[in-house]
Protein backbone atom coordinates (compact mmCIF):
# COMPACT_ATOMS: atom_id res chain seq x y z
CA UNK A 1 0.00 0.00 0.00
CA UNK A 2 2.95 2.45 1.14
CA UNK A 3 4.79 1.69 -2.46
CA UNK A 4 1.57 2.63 -4.37
CA UNK A 5 1.21 5.33 -2.47
CA UNK A 6 4.24 6.36 -3.30
CA UNK A 7 4.11 5.20 -7.03
CA UNK A 8 1.21 7.70 -7.14
CA UNK A 9 2.86 10.67 -5.63
CA UNK A 10 5.54 10.15 -8.04
CA UNK A 11 3.45 10.22 -10.70
CA UNK A 12 1.67 12.79 -9.79
CA UNK A 13 4.38 15.66 -9.48
CA UNK A 14 5.94 13.86 -13.02
CA UNK A 15 2.71 14.71 -14.82
CA UNK A 16 2.90 18.35 -12.85
CA UNK A 17 6.10 18.92 -14.15
CA UNK A 18 5.22 18.06 -17.62
CA UNK A 19 2.47 19.84 -17.73
CA UNK A 20 3.90 23.13 -16.51
CA UNK A 21 6.86 22.24 -19.07
CA UNK A 22 3.99 22.16 -22.02
CA UNK A 23 2.11 25.17 -20.54
CA UNK A 24 5.51 27.38 -20.35
CA UNK A 25 6.61 25.35 -24.27
CA UNK A 26 3.21 26.82 -25.73
CA UNK A 27 3.49 29.67 -23.54
CA UNK A 28 6.03 31.64 -25.67
CA UNK A 29 4.23 32.74 -28.98
CA UNK A 30 4.90 36.19 -28.31
CA UNK A 31 8.20 36.06 -27.86
CA UNK A 32 8.53 33.34 -30.18
CA UNK A 33 7.19 35.88 -32.72
CA UNK A 34 9.50 38.60 -31.90
CA UNK A 35 12.62 35.90 -32.35
CA UNK A 36 11.12 35.42 -35.91
CA UNK A 37 10.40 38.51 -36.51
CA UNK A 38 13.75 39.97 -35.76
CA UNK A 39 15.60 37.50 -37.79
CA UNK A 40 13.46 38.56 -40.27
CA UNK A 41 14.24 42.58 -39.67
CA UNK A 42 17.39 41.68 -40.15
CA UNK A 43 17.72 39.35 -43.26
CA UNK A 44 15.16 42.26 -44.62
CA UNK A 45 17.44 45.42 -43.55
CA UNK A 46 21.13 43.99 -44.68
CA UNK A 47 19.54 41.90 -47.42
CA UNK A 48 21.76 43.82 -50.30
CA UNK A 49 25.00 43.33 -48.44
CA UNK A 50 24.32 39.97 -47.25
CA UNK A 51 24.50 39.15 -50.87
CA UNK A 52 20.81 37.75 -50.32
CA UNK A 53 19.07 40.89 -52.71
CA UNK A 54 19.79 39.68 -55.64
CA UNK A 55 20.15 35.93 -54.60
CA UNK A 56 22.36 34.46 -57.53
CA UNK A 57 21.27 30.61 -58.21
CA UNK A 58 22.70 27.74 -60.46
CA UNK A 59 21.59 27.27 -63.93
CA UNK A 60 19.68 24.15 -65.56
CA UNK A 61 18.71 22.53 -68.19
CA UNK A 62 15.42 21.29 -69.55
CA UNK A 63 13.74 19.99 -73.18
CA UNK A 64 11.13 21.72 -74.79
CA UNK A 65 8.55 21.31 -78.06
CA UNK A 66 7.80 18.21 -79.71
CA UNK A 67 7.71 15.75 -82.36
CA UNK A 68 10.71 16.75 -85.22
CA UNK A 69 10.56 20.71 -83.33
CA UNK A 70 12.18 19.65 -79.67
CA UNK A 71 15.29 21.25 -78.10
CA UNK A 72 16.79 22.25 -75.20
CA UNK A 73 16.97 25.05 -72.98
CA UNK A 74 19.46 26.46 -70.47
CA UNK A 75 19.40 28.62 -68.10
CA UNK A 76 22.07 30.16 -66.51
CA UNK A 77 23.72 33.31 -63.98
CA UNK A 78 19.84 33.47 -62.64
CA UNK A 79 19.33 36.21 -59.93
CA UNK A 80 16.16 36.82 -57.78
CA UNK A 81 15.06 39.76 -56.20
CA UNK A 82 12.86 40.73 -53.58
CA UNK A 83 13.92 38.59 -50.21
CA UNK A 84 13.73 41.77 -48.23
CA UNK A 85 10.04 41.88 -49.30
CA UNK A 86 9.79 38.51 -47.02
CA UNK A 87 6.96 38.38 -44.11
CA UNK A 88 5.99 35.89 -41.68
CA UNK A 89 2.15 34.58 -41.59
CA UNK A 90 0.40 32.68 -38.50
CA UNK A 91 2.25 32.22 -35.13
CA UNK A 92 5.28 30.45 -34.74
CA UNK A 93 5.57 27.74 -33.42
CA UNK A 94 8.37 25.46 -31.44
CA UNK A 95 9.57 22.55 -29.23
CA UNK A 96 11.80 22.85 -26.57
CA UNK A 97 14.61 20.52 -25.21
CA UNK A 98 14.65 21.15 -21.79
CA UNK A 99 18.36 19.76 -21.60
CA UNK A 100 19.77 21.83 -23.96
CA UNK A 101 17.38 25.12 -24.01
CA UNK A 102 17.43 24.51 -28.41
CA UNK A 103 14.32 25.61 -29.46
CA UNK A 104 12.70 23.79 -32.63
CA UNK A 105 10.76 26.58 -34.47
CA UNK A 106 8.24 26.28 -37.52
CA UNK A 107 7.25 29.61 -39.39
CA UNK A 108 5.60 29.76 -42.47
CA UNK A 109 6.69 32.82 -44.46
CA UNK A 110 5.64 34.37 -47.85
CA UNK A 111 6.94 36.77 -50.55
CA UNK A 112 4.98 39.65 -51.08
CA UNK A 113 6.60 40.15 -54.76
CA UNK A 114 9.78 38.35 -56.45
CA UNK A 115 11.46 38.99 -59.82
CA UNK A 116 14.13 37.08 -61.14
CA UNK A 117 16.62 37.35 -64.58
CA UNK A 118 18.36 34.92 -65.86
CA UNK A 119 20.54 34.09 -68.85
CA UNK A 120 18.93 31.49 -71.75
CA UNK A 121 20.39 30.02 -74.17
CA UNK A 122 18.01 27.76 -76.95
CA UNK A 123 19.14 25.55 -79.19
CA UNK A 124 17.28 22.54 -81.56
CA UNK A 125 19.30 21.17 -84.56
CA UNK A 126 22.00 23.26 -85.92
CA UNK A 127 20.31 27.00 -84.51
CA UNK A 128 20.39 28.68 -81.41
CA UNK A 129 19.51 31.68 -79.94
CA UNK A 130 20.82 33.15 -76.38
CA UNK A 131 19.34 36.53 -74.25
CA UNK A 132 18.11 37.40 -71.16
CA UNK A 133 14.92 36.40 -69.42
CA UNK A 134 13.26 38.15 -66.79
CA UNK A 135 10.03 37.09 -65.11
CA UNK A 136 7.92 37.62 -61.71
CA UNK A 137 7.19 34.90 -59.29
CA UNK A 138 4.01 35.45 -57.40
CA UNK A 139 2.49 34.09 -54.34
CA UNK A 140 5.40 31.84 -53.02
CA UNK A 141 4.91 30.23 -49.96
CA UNK A 142 7.05 28.10 -47.54
CA UNK A 143 7.59 26.42 -44.26
CA UNK A 144 10.98 26.93 -42.71
CA UNK A 145 12.35 24.60 -39.88
CA UNK A 146 14.78 26.12 -37.69
CA UNK A 147 16.89 25.60 -34.68
CA UNK A 148 17.40 28.09 -31.83
CA UNK A 149 19.65 28.57 -28.73
CA UNK A 150 17.75 30.38 -26.71
CA UNK A 151 19.46 29.12 -23.06
CA UNK A 152 20.93 33.06 -23.34
CA UNK A 153 18.29 35.22 -24.25
CA UNK A 154 21.00 37.74 -25.16
CA UNK A 155 22.79 35.98 -27.64
CA UNK A 156 20.50 33.89 -29.74
CA UNK A 157 21.72 31.90 -32.46
CA UNK A 158 19.36 30.55 -35.37
CA UNK A 159 20.10 27.83 -38.16
CA UNK A 160 17.89 26.80 -40.59
CA UNK A 161 17.13 23.31 -40.76
CA UNK A 162 14.82 23.13 -43.79
CA UNK A 163 12.97 25.16 -45.82
CA UNK A 164 9.86 23.50 -47.58
CA UNK A 165 7.79 25.18 -50.11
CA UNK A 166 4.11 25.14 -50.29
CA UNK A 167 2.71 27.33 -52.98
CA UNK A 168 3.83 29.22 -55.98
CA UNK A 169 1.66 31.22 -57.48
CA UNK A 170 1.79 32.48 -61.47
CA UNK A 171 5.33 32.81 -62.71
CA UNK A 172 5.39 35.28 -65.89
CA UNK A 173 8.27 35.56 -68.23
CA UNK A 174 9.67 37.52 -70.94
CA UNK A 175 12.74 37.38 -72.96
CA UNK A 176 14.95 39.29 -75.16
CA UNK A 177 16.50 37.40 -78.05
CA UNK A 178 19.55 37.77 -79.29
CA UNK A 179 18.86 36.37 -82.51
CA UNK A 180 15.52 37.08 -84.64
CA UNK A 181 13.94 33.65 -84.23
CA UNK A 182 9.65 33.06 -85.33
CA UNK A 183 7.21 33.82 -83.08
CA UNK A 184 6.19 30.08 -82.92
CA UNK A 185 9.97 29.61 -81.23
CA UNK A 186 9.67 32.11 -78.87
CA UNK A 187 6.31 30.65 -78.01
CA UNK A 188 7.50 27.23 -77.54
CA UNK A 189 11.09 29.01 -75.45
CA UNK A 190 8.67 30.97 -73.18
CA UNK A 191 6.43 28.06 -72.25
CA UNK A 192 9.15 25.86 -71.65
CA UNK A 193 10.63 28.30 -69.39
CA UNK A 194 7.24 29.36 -67.51
CA UNK A 195 6.81 25.85 -66.34
CA UNK A 196 10.49 24.81 -66.34
CA UNK A 197 11.41 28.19 -63.77
CA UNK A 198 7.71 26.98 -61.61
CA UNK A 199 9.50 23.32 -60.69
CA UNK A 200 12.81 25.23 -60.47
CA UNK A 201 12.12 27.82 -58.42
CA UNK A 202 11.07 25.00 -55.69
CA UNK A 203 14.43 23.41 -55.83
CA UNK A 204 16.01 26.77 -55.27
CA UNK A 205 14.29 27.88 -52.45
CA UNK A 206 14.61 25.05 -50.84
CA UNK A 207 18.23 24.09 -51.58
CA UNK A 208 19.93 27.24 -52.31
CA UNK A 209 18.39 29.96 -50.34
CA UNK A 210 18.41 27.59 -47.66
CA UNK A 211 22.20 27.32 -47.84
CA UNK A 212 22.76 31.24 -48.39
CA UNK A 213 20.17 31.81 -45.31
CA UNK A 214 22.79 29.65 -43.18
CA UNK A 215 25.72 31.59 -44.22
CA UNK A 216 24.56 34.96 -43.04
CA UNK A 217 22.86 33.59 -39.85
CA UNK A 218 26.47 31.85 -38.58
CA UNK A 219 27.59 35.01 -38.11
CA UNK A 220 24.54 36.34 -36.31
CA UNK A 221 23.48 36.59 -32.62
CA UNK A 222 20.44 38.12 -31.39
CA UNK A 223 19.60 39.96 -28.40
CA UNK A 224 16.66 39.34 -27.04
CA UNK A 225 16.75 40.69 -23.29
CA UNK A 226 14.49 43.48 -23.46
Amino acid sequence: MKTSHNFVVTAAVFLCGFLDYRVSANSTNINLNNLVDTVLEDIQGNAEADGLDPFCFNGSTTSFGAGLFTGLLTLTNGEMYGAETVFRYGNAEQTVDADTGRSNISMALGFKNLTYKTDYRASWGVLSTSGVARGQVRDLYLDLYALADVKNSSDVTVRVAAVKVTSVGDVTAAVDTGNPVSTAVEDEILAAMLTFFKGYVVSVMEDEFKSTLNNILASRHFDLSD
